[in-house]
């Protein structure tokens, strides 16, 4: 899945995970914010090691499609978009669609 293609649109684009340590410390930094855990119900302490980890098993994961989400003028991570589609257990209630925006981005312009 790390062949995934780039979605432009007028505020954001989405694109494959980046695989830098520079993006694993800045999705950390956003996974530990307590605006995020609050979004997402988790309230564990991630490290960038841990973090690492988690978004490579899901670059390998066949029934994971993550994109990271961009801001479409900074060309900047904000956050993810993913869909757990559940095919080995071939569910339709399996399928997860998420979207996390870890960082705020253009607060307070007008668009």
């Amino acid at each position: 899945m790390k062949n995934l293609p780039i979605i432009r649109g007028q505020q954001v684009c989405i694109g494959p995970m980046p695989d830098t340590a520079e993006f694993y410390e800045a999705y950390t930094s956003w996974l530990n914010s307590e605006r995020v855990r609050f979004g997402i119900g988790d309230d564990a302490d991630y490290s960038t090691a841990e973090v690492a980890e988690m978004l490579n098993a899901w670059r390998d994961d066949p029934d994971n499609l993550t994109f990271c989400v961009y801001d479409s003028i900074s060309d900047q991570p904000i956050g993810d978009v993913c869909i757990r589609y559940g095919l080995r257990n071939m569910t339709m209630t399996a399928r997860k669609p998420r979207i996390m925006i870890g960082k705020k981005f253009r607060a307070g312009k007008r668009l």
